[in-house]
C-alpha cells in the first residue's frame, strides 16, 4: 500500500508467481510428512476435488485479509434490481427498514466491479463520509457493498459495514445476537460512525 498527499492507494498486484512457488513448496512438505492415507486421498481428488481447493482459497484469503489493511473483493452486482430487491437478495435478517430511505438507493454502474473495504478505526461525522472515501479515490456503490455481503454472508460477522447516500442515508450490514443483519435508515446528523465499522467504495470513473 503507498501514501501520496493522504491519498491511500491499495496495491491491486495478483499474487505473484514466487508466492505461488512458496506454496507449492510448503504444500510439497507438509503432504511429504502428513502420512495420508493414498486410497482416501484419491478419492478426495476423484470426487471433492474442486471443493478441497476451494476451501484452501477461502481459508488463505481470510488471513491474507486479516494482514491487510484493504479487502478488495470482485462482484458481479444485477443494476436491474429494484431497492427491496436488493435488501431481500442479501438473505439477511430485516432489522429496521425505512423504507422511504430504502427507495432512494442509488442505481450506481457496472455489471462487475471491485470494491474496496477499509477499517474506520475512528468515530466520524456523517458529514465527513464523503470526504473519508475521498482519501481513498472511492465512492460509495450500496448496491455493489449489498452484493459482497450476499455473496459473503460471513464477511460482515467480523468487518461489519457500513455504506452512506445523500446526506444521510445509510444501510448497515452486521451481526447481532446471533443473526446477520440489515438496517436502512436515515442516520441522525448528530450520531457518528462508530470506530468499529468498516467502509467500502468502488474506485471513482475516469472522468479523462
Amino acid at each position: 500500500m503507498s501514501k501520496s498527499n493522504n491519498i491511500v492507494t491499495p496495491s491491486l498486484a495478483p499474487i505473484s508467481i514466487g508466492q505461488i512457488g512458496k506454496i507449492h513448496e510448503l504444500l510439497d512438505a507438509a503432504l511429504r510428512k502428513g502420512n495420508l492415507p493414498r486410497d482416501g486421498v484419491q478419492n478426495v481428488l476423484a470426487h471433492q476435488g474442486k471443493a478441497l481447493i476451494d476451501e484452501f482459497i477461502s481459508s488463505l484469503r481470510r488471513r491474507a485479509e486479516a494482514e491487510s489493511e484493504m479487502i478488495i473483493r470482485r462482484v458481479r452486482v444485477n443494476r436491474a434490481l429494484n431497492s427491496e430487491q436488493v435488501i431481500k437478495e442479501t438473505g439477511r435478517v430485516r432489522g429496521y427498514v425505512d423504507t422511504d430511505v430504502l427507495i432512494t438507493l442509488p442505481e450506481g454502474e457496472g455489471e462487475e466491479v471491485d470494491v474496496y473495504f477499509f477499517p474506520l478505526k475512528k468515530f466520524l461525522p456523517v458529514s465527513q463520509y464523503d470526504q473519508e472515501l475521498a482519501k481513498h479515490e472511492l465512492v460509495a456503490d450500496p448496491r455493489a457493498q449489498a452484493a459482497v455481503n450476499r455473496d459473503d454472508p460471513e464477511f460482515a460477522d467480523e468487518h461489519p459495514n457500513g455504506v452512506q447516500w445523500g446526506k444521510d442515508f445509510c444501510a448497515v450490514f452486521y451481526r447481532w445476537l446471533g443473526e446477520r443483519r440489515v438496517d436502512v435508515f436515515r442516520r441522525d446528523r448528530d450520531n457518528d460512525w462508530g470506530d468499529s465499522w468498516w467502509f467500502a467504495g468502488v474506485r471513482k470513473p475516469d472522468t479523462r
